[in-house]
Formats: structure tokens, C-alpha cells, sequence
């Protein structure tokens, strides 16, 4: 070992440059293997931290009128479902959105906390089976309504997780128990667990995904019985005369679940990250093997000397062997350094996995196991190579690489151009495509529109039927603000679904709560009928529906037909050109925008603003709203918020784009040696070459002819590969950009300019280098 130690320490000390070529590569190139991982681990493992998660399975209802799955539904349809299945031990529902919770103790105003809360029945208690740090949850059957804090939501509201019996928003929640964290990539994550027996028979909501607990051996059996003859059914299930089929999946399969309606996450986004992650590993360890080979003929003399003085060829080969597995270590250290420091940064707002170094260790030792054993095997060839050669012919003197060494680092060399293209090409048409969903237009104006969130009881009524209100009078006053409407939901984040018998048949159809001057505020177009702008009259209510609508359910004109709303029926007055309500990522769906007097408007208040004296005017729109409201609203303009609709995909492009900036440095780091090697080898022929008359320019040009071919061979590779890849990741997308040919020429380019840049950097001084001095010294 102290022989092994000895060779390292030589080889660090009298190849500077290599060395820390080989282990600045290595250790970004780990730094990205980790952080890819950590990413690909929270994807995989999903909901693997709930405890027995092999038994937990999640509901889905598939519509054979429109060929879709959806995971929602009312309580008591999933109740009814499994209530004559003995097999099923536990079935609960839940939901999550925001709650605002405040201390019955501290009424003030900055100790109101808002919180990701999970809404529940009591029977989905034993199925999460969250770890109760404190508090009692044996009675949970016995309460109308369940509280429970994790960890850190305790502290942030009480400053200790000793709050049992705590109140909270004027006494209308009572803390039960305190509970661990629950990880993010939970479907029970949530700040706050709210259960309560009420939803049992609740048919008014039906945003509830139901879970249920059984025997994974069962499950046949079980989706058997779902879907058998003679079961309960209501009538929500039954389709033009055609049942819903119930299927079940365990949880730890819907993150990346094949069916786009159930998962969470994306399948294609997640194997396009690890195989990028895995291509940049690859690029750093042909470079720890490319510069391997280089350096043999700078220490075949020493080899070979060791041999001669007794040392075994084993011995030797192991020697070698070690050397890389030092520089992996050494590498990977630095690289946990890079990890945490990364950790410390904005940039881990791109990923959702958390990047604590203790919270992810089994996985951090793995892929470091993982790496030591790679290191050995590719340590194997340059200690077979640079044992292989007679010690007689290179006792006698100079020796040059052999025919064999030099193609196996062309072929290494273009392996990593190849990758470094495929990597950009692959970067840049992610960020065209976001940038494409970005820039195309939704069908509605949102420019010079500004919104917040807004409920007021006192105005909900009057802004339906064209009333005067005082707070918007006061709001037109200002000549800066032009117009007004009311939607629950901004576009972009239309989720409410509603399943309705109509004319005789089932249909599906997405639901937006507007005001009755909504679509001329935005601009939209009416195809047919008239909009709500005069909807008056309290006792009915009217809606519009859009083109998809119509076509979907075969109606010419759908005018004068009534839908069930909230608790009246709507009569539809109007239909919509189609316009994409929810973005690019979705087809468009039926929708139905419908202005009731019996529905609630929990949700946004838009303004039309000149441009002139922005600040001026939102300052004044934040001190009516305030007038009236006591509350300050948080004002935000509606196309930048549009704009930011696809952060995974703004996300996923520029994880990408930085990975192939990374992947391109890594290349060029092995370029850098090799050339370094090159040149040194080649000083006599340099000589030579300028005092037969050969200018600087040529033997730049002579250096770098020979990387100009292995990039366009690598071309060849490189582009089939990276089409196949962003073909089958623009396949999730129902609009996709134009895949320009010119993206690919401009990427292998760029890899060809950044390269022979790189070279010309070291060949312009050697060239330049005196022949006679050159000559005089060999």
C-alpha cells in the first residue's frame, strides 16, 4: 500500500495539470450524479415513506364516454363502493388546499399562518398512520372534527409542540396531537391534518381521492369485486347506459403512473434527467480513462525501470489500478463539499427532493460504493496497457503511443463529443418548448390586468347581477383603472370537474364560477347565443359553454338547454370559441362558465390598468381594497403569473441546459490533457515544420484537424440520438414546437467553436515557441 500511496503522490506531484483536470471533472461530474439521484429518488420513492405502503391503494373511475381516468369523486360514492367488500380494512378520503390558522392567544395580525392542510375522513388516520409525537388520537371515531400539527407547523404557530388543546382560528379547531414531518413526496403531506366525519355524507364536494387498505395479495380480487355484477352503485357512475370501471393502484406507483390523469409526476421528465446525469458520469470517466492512456508514455520509462528492479507485473497492474480508485475518492469528497454548498443556493428551487446531506447518507454511500467499483474497472485497461510492452523497447529509448492507445482515446474522445451534443441539442429544445407554451397564446387577453384574491359576503350577490358596489365604484373612480370582473379561478388553475346527467347522457366538463362580464373583460369570442353581460335576474342562473363543449356532446346548438349547477340548474345562453382556459399542457376540455346567484365567489378579482403611473395605481388599489376589507391585498399581474404556469418545464430546461454547460467543460477538461500531451510529444515536429517554413496558422490548423473530424463523427451519433429523445418527451404535449433543424447545426457549432477555441489558447504558445531552442533542448 505505501508503494500504491507513493506512485499517487508522484504522479500528483509531477502531473500537475492532469491531475487536477481529472479531478475537477470527476468531482462536478459527481456533484451531478448525486444531485440527479437524489432527484430520481424522490421520484421512485414515492409515498414509500407511508408505513405499510404496500398495502395503501388509491381509487380511479374511468369514463368510457370520453376515454378518461379521473382519481376524484364525493365520499359517499367511494363509501358506497367498498362498503360490502370484507376485504377492504380501511377506506379514507382526502384532499389538500391552503388554510389560514391563527393563535386564539395572539390575535396578531402576523401571527396568522397560512398552511398546506390535508382534509380528511376519520378513517384515513390509520391508513397514513402519521407518527404522533404528542396528543391522543385513540377517540378520533368519537369527534366531529380532528386536528392534528406536524412538528414544525406547532412551532411556527405556538413556538413549542407542547399545544395540545390549543385553539385556533376564534375556537374553530382544537390541536389534538403533534405529529412528525410528513416528507414531500407524501400524498399525506400536508402541514396540518384536518379530519372530520362530516364528508362521509357530504355529496357536495367531489375533489376527494379515496385511499383504502388491503392485503396486496387481494387486490384481484378486490378490483374484481369493484367492478362485479350486482354491486352498489348510485347514478354517477353510469355513462350514456355504460358503467365506470374502478380500478386500483398502490400509491408507490402513481407518482409516475402511465395514465396522465392520475400521476403527480412525469415518467419522461424523470428518465430524461437520470439518463443526462448518467451521460455527464460517462464523459467524466472517459476522460479519468482518456488521460490514463495519455499519460502512459510520459511514465513507460519509470514502469518499466520498476519491472526491471523486480517489481511483478501484478503488482504493478494493481498500482495502477489503485491510482484511479484514489482519485475517485479524493474526487467524490470534493464533491459532497459541492453538494452542501449547492444545497445553500437558490438553484435547488429547480428540483423538489430536499439535498440535506444526512437526510439522503444510504443513498449518498450507495452511489460512492457504486463509484469505487467503476473506478476499478476502469483502471483495468490502462493497467493492462501500460504493462503490455516489451521492456527492451522502451529501455532503448524514446517511445511512442501505439496504434492501438490511440484509437481507443479517438473513440473516447468522440464518445464525449457526442454526449456534450446530444446533451445541448436535447437542453435546448426542452427550453424551446417551454419557451413555445410561454409565448403561444391562451385566446384571452390578460395584458394590463392585474388581480387578487378577494371574498367579500356583502358584494358576492351584487357582482352577479350588475349592481353598484361601493368598493368597485370606488375602485373605477381612479381614471387609471378601466374595468372589473370576478372569476373563482385565474386562468391556468380552472380545476373544478363536475360529472352531470344532461339530456340523457353523462357527461364530464370542467366548471369556472365567473362573473356575468367576464368574457368581455378578457376578450373572448361567442360563436353562438349572447354572453352574461345582462344577467339580471336572481332567480336563475345562466352560463356559457365553450366550443369542445358542443362537439363533444353532438350538439348544434346547445342554447336554452339547462345543466345542473350548485343548487339550481344554469341555462345555457351562449357558447365560446374554444380557447385554452388551462394552458398547453391539457387538450382543450368541455367548460362551463356559469354565473349563479346561489354559488360563493372564493377567488379573484381582476382590474383592467393603464400603464401610465403603475405604482401610483396599485398603491391605490391595495389602500380601497384595504377600506374595505381591512386586509392588504397581495396584487399580481395576470400575464407574468400566466407566464409562470410550466415550472416544471422552466424547471426541467434549465437543469438541463446547466447539466450540458457542465457536460461541455468536462469534455473540454479531457480535450485540454489530451492536446496538452499532444503538443508536448509533438514539440520536435512543431519545431521542424516552422523552420521548413510552416506559419502558426498551419500547425494550429494541424492540431486541430484531427478534433474537427471526431466532432463531426460524433455529429453523426449525436443528433438521431438527441432527435429520439426529444420526440418521445414531446409526445406528453397536445401543442409542440417546431423541432428546427437549425437548432442542431447551431449545437454541434457551438461544441466545434468552444473546442477550437480551447485549442488554439494552447497550441498559439507552443507554436510560437523559438525552433532553434526547441531543437537544441531535444
Amino acid at each position: 500500500m505505501k508503494r500504491i500511496l507513493l506512485n499517487f503522490y508522484h504522479l500528483l506531484k509531477k502531473h500537475k495539470v492532469v491531475a487536477l483536470l481529472n479531478i475537477l471533472g470527476l468531482s462536478l461530474a459527481f456533484t451531478v450524479i448525486l444531485i440527479v439521484s437524489i432527484q430520481v429518488n424522490y421520484d421512485y420513492g414515492y409515498n414509500s415513506s407511508i408505513p405499510n405502503s404496500d398495502k395503501v391503494f388509491q381509487l380511479r373511475l374511468y369514463n368510457p364516454v370520453t376515454k378518461t381516468y379521473t382519481q376524484y369523486g364525493a365520499c359517499p360514492r367511494y363509501l358506497k363502493l367498498t362498503e360490502n367488500i370484507p376485504e377492504v380494512e380501511h377506506i379514507g378520503m382526502a384532499m389538500v388546499s391552503n388554510q389560514i390558522f391563527s393563535d386564539d392567544d395572539n390575535t396578531n395580525e402576523a401571527n396568522k399562518i397560512n398552511l398546506s392542510c390535508l382534509w380528511g375522513t376519520n378513517s384515513l388516520l390509520p391508513i397514513i398512520n402519521p407518527t404522533i409525537i404528542t396528543g391522543d388520537t385513540t377517540n378520533i371515531a368519537q369527534r366531529k372534527e380532528t386536528l392534528l400539527l406536524t412538528k414544525s407547523s406547532a412551532i411556527k404557530l405556538f413556538g413549542t409542540i407542547d399545544c395540545i388543546g390549543k385553539s385556533l382560528n376564534k375556537n374553530a379547531y382544537q390541536v389534538n396531537a403533534v405529529i412528525e414531518d410528513i416528507p414531500r413526496n407524501n400524498s399525506a403531506h400536508g402541514e396540518a391534518i384536518c379530519l372530520t366525519e362530516i364528508l362521509d355524507n357530504s355529496w357536495t364536494q367531489w375533489n376527494y381521492k379515496a385511499f383504502i387498505s388491503i392485503d396486496p395479495k387481494a387486490k384481484d380480487l378486490v378490483n374484481s369485486k369493484l367492478n362485479g355484477e350486482g354491486m352498489p352503485i348510485d347514478s354517477s357512475l353510469i355513462y350514456q347506459g355504460e358503467r365506470s370501471k374502478v380500478g386500483i393502484d398502490n400509491v408507490k406507483d402513481i407518482y409516475l403512473s402511465p395514465l396522465p390523469e392520475i400521476r403527480l409526476g412525469n415518467p419522461t421528465t424523470t428518465l430524461t434527467l437520470l439518463s443526462v446525469g448518467i451521460l455527464v458520469l460517462l464523459i467524466a470517466l472517459a476522460n479519468l480513462l482518456n488521460l490514463a492512456i495519455a499519460l502512459t508514455p510520459a511514465r513507460m520509462r519509470m514502469f518499466n525501470t520498476q519491472r526491471v528492479l523486480g517489481l511483478s507485473k501484478n503488482a504493478q497492474q494493481t498500482s495502477i489500478i489503485f491510482e484511479s480508485v484514489f482519485f475517485v475518492i479524493v474526487s467524490f469528497a470534493i464533491s459532497l463539499c459541492f453538494l452542501y454548498a449547492f444545497g445553500k443556493t437558490d438553484l435547488i428551487r429547480l428540483f423538489d427532493a430536499s439535498f440535506d446531506i444526512s437526510y439522503n447518507i444510504k443513498l449518498i454511500t450507495a452511489i460512492g460504493c457504486s463509484l469505487i467499483a467503476f473506478s476499478i474497472l476502469t483502471g483495468l485497461y490502462p493497467a493492462y496497457y501500460a504493462t503490455s510492452f516489451p521492456l527492451a523497447t522502451v529501455l532503448k529509448g524514446s517511445f511512442a503511443m501505439s496504434s492501438h492507445g490511440i484509437l481507443i482515446r479517438r473513440i473516447l474522445l468522440t464518445a464525449q463529443f457526442a454526449i456534450s451534443i446530444t446533451v445541448l441539442i436535447i437542453g435546448v429544445l426542452i427550453d424551446s418548448q417551454h419557451r413555445y407554451m410561454q409565448n403561444k397564446s391562451w385566446g384571452i387577453n390578460p395584458e394590463h390586468v392585474v388581480y387578487f384574491n378577494y371574498f367579500h359576503s356583502d358584494t358576492t350577490t351584487q357582482i352577479y347581477y350588475n349592481q353598484p358596489i361601493p368598493m368597485i365604484d370606488e375602485l373605477l373612480k381612479n381614471p387609471n383603472i378601466t374595468d372589473e370582473a370576478f372569476a373563482q379561478f385565474i386562468p391556468g388553475g380552472v380545476y373544478m370537474g363536475w360529472g352531470r346527467d344532461f339530456e340523457g347522457i353523462r357527461i364530464q366538463v370542467k366548471s369556472w364560477p365567473v362573473s356575468h362580464n367576464f368574457l368581455e373583460f378578457f376578450g373572448i369570442e361567442l360563436k353562438l347565443g349572447e354572453t352574461m353581460k345582462g344577467f339580471k335576474t336572481p332567480k336563475e342562473g345562466v352560463c356559457v359553454v365553450n366550443e369542445t363543449f358542443a362537439n363533444n356532446y353532438q350538439m348544434e346548438n346547445p342554447l336554452t338547454k339547462k345543466i345542473g349547477a350548485f343548487r339550481q340548474d344554469c341555462e345555457i345562453i351562449g357558447v365560446a370559441k374554444d380557447f385554452n382556459f388551462n394552458g398547453f399542457k391539457t387538450p382543450i376540455e368541455p367548460l362551463v362558465m356559469v354565473c349563479s346567484d346561489d354559488q360563493w365567489l372564493r377567488g379573484n378579482m381582476f382590474l383592467k390598468v393603464n400603464s401610465q403611473d403603475l405604482p401610483a395605481t396599485l398603491d391605490y388599489i391595495r389602500s380601497t381594497v384595504q377600506k374595505f376589507t381591512k386586509e392588504e391585498p397581495e396584487i399580481q399581474f395576470l400575464d407574468e403569473t400566466m407566464n409562470r404556469m410550466y415550472p416544471k418545464e422552466a424547471n426541467l430546461s434549465k437543469i438541463i441546459l446547466l447539466l450540458s454547460f457542465i457536460s461541455i467543460f468536462i469534455s473540454l477538461l479531457g480535450v485540454y490533457g489530451l492536446v496538452f500531451f499532444n503538443i508536448r510529444f509533438k514539440l520536435k515536429e512543431i519545431a521542424i515544420r516552422r523552420i521548413n517554413g510552416s506559419s502558426i496558422k498551419d500547425i494550429i490548423w494541424r492540431l486541430q484537424r484531427g478534433f474537427f473530424i471526431q466532432i463531426a463523427i460524433a455529429s453523426v451519433i449525436a443528433v438521431p440520438v438527441a432527435y429520439f429523445f426529444i420526440s418521445n418527451w414531446l409526445e406528453q404535449y397536445p401543442y409542440q414546437v417546431y423541432v428546427n433543424p437549425l437548432w442542431f447545426v447551431i449545437a454541434i457549432l457551438l461544441i466545434a467553436a468552444i473546442t477550437s477555441l480551447s485549442i488554439i489558447a494552447l497550441c498559439y504558445n507552443a507554436a510560437r515557441i523559438n525552433p532553434v531552442n526547441t531543437l537544441k533542448a531535444e
